[in-house]
């Protein structure tokens, strides 16, 4: 079973599993699908070429390097199910739905603990020699990694990408939360992807869910080589993105100061909520550079602990699915300053309880 963040039950809890960011609509959003409820009547574009054109002249990539999706989850799975490889190797713990994907079409999976005192820290020769060794094709790498939050350094990944020596060999990289890092990261990180990709088989998964607050919509995109995109499109269900979804993408684009308000809003809380969190008793925090944190729970079973945090009104994302962690580890996301302080105040009432 998989399991994702968002609270579904009836009662009336505080969800602290889902990294949608709390910044509100501009009223121009809502005026832009009122004047396309016309287009209803009509069939979208069948693989979005407007969108992509648009998409192309925003991102500064050509348009036959871009692929959409219904949401970045669509593009997992097409991405398995083109691509052919025959071994795969993921650095975990990490999103749930590469290995489910991977494993749907018979890709062989090798995975890499990363250390979590350490996240941010990758001991590259070991993962060149292991990918050159084993002959593995597909790296999957989620950056900012979830759910420990942490980035990878570009010096690693070029590193990563020089050394490796099959033939075959792609870089995946999930990019859903890159929006929600410091703007010097993702600068940087822009340019020097653009450049390493003219020279290696990358592929970058951009979610918008996370970035405008429309899980309900289901919009991503990849960005990859000409080659890797036009096998993608062989086996890509037509019309999978609906008239809405089309419109708001290069539309969510243009929204700088929406950008901007998250980014602030997601390196405001991140640093108070670490802060506090670090000098909290009765648990350990893997530190995240977006939008959530890991903590790992030390004074009570973590089934004891989430009934708890669901008594004050809370509720939490677990990780028994996340490869190397358990119960005890929790991910919290962040929300509006006023909720961080509230759940700040239950999470040391509870873990008080503990002692």
């Amino acid at each position: 079973m998989n399991f994702h963040g968002g609270y579904f039950g009836k009662e009336k809890l505080v969800d602290f599993s889902v990294n949608i960011p709390p910044i509100p609509y501009d009223a121009s959003y809502k005026t832009l699908l009122i004047e396309h409820i016309c287009k209803l009547q009509k069939y979208p574009e069948l693989t979005g070429d407007e969108t992509k054109e648009e998409l192309a002249l925003r991102l500064g990539y050509k348009k036959e390097a871009l692929i959409l999706g219904n949401g970045a989850t669509e593009l997992i799975y097409l991405f398995a199910r083109t691509q052919g490889m025959k071994k795969a190797l993921i650095l975990e713990p990490t999103f749930t739905e590469y290995k489910r994907a991977l494993n749907t079409y018979n890709v062989e999976i090798l995975r890499y603990d990363l250390s979590l005192s350490k996240p941010k820290e990758l001991d590259t020769e070991k993962i060149i020699n292991k990918i050159n060794t084993e002959a593995i094709e597909l790296l999957v790498i989620c950056n900012p990694n979830n759910p420990t939050g942490h980035l990878y350094k570009i010096k690693d990944l070029e590193a990563i990408l020089e050394g490796v020596k099959v033939p075959s060999f792609k870089l995946f990289i999930d990019e859903s939360f890159i929006d929600f890092v410091s703007k010097a990261y993702q600068e940087a990180y822009d340019k020097a992807m653009k450049v390493l990709m003219n020279k290696h088989n990358i592929f970058l998964l951009r979610s918008m869910t996370k970035t405008f607050s429309v899980p309900g919509l289901r919009i991503g995109y990849g960005i990859g080589h000409h080659d890797l995109i036009q096998e993608m499109y062989k086996y890509k269900e037509p019309w999978s993105l609906n008239t809405f979804a089309l419109v708001s993408m290069p539309y969510f684009l243009d929204q700088k100061d929406q950008i901007a308000a998250v980014n602030q809003w997601s390196m405001q809380e991140n640093s108070y909520m670490a802060e506090a969190l670090q000098n909290m008793k009765g648990l350990r925090l893997i530190k995240g550079e977006a939008n959530y944190h890991l903590i790992e729970i030390e004074n009570m079973p973590g089934h004891e602990f989430f009934d708890k945090m669901i008594e004050k009104g809370i509720y939490l994302r677990t990780c028994l699915d996340f490869e190397g962690l358990g119960e005890q580890y929790f991910r919290i996301a962040l929300r509006q300053h006023e909720d961080n302080q509230w759940f700040l105040t239950q999470l040391s009432e509870v873990l008080n309880t503990g002692e």
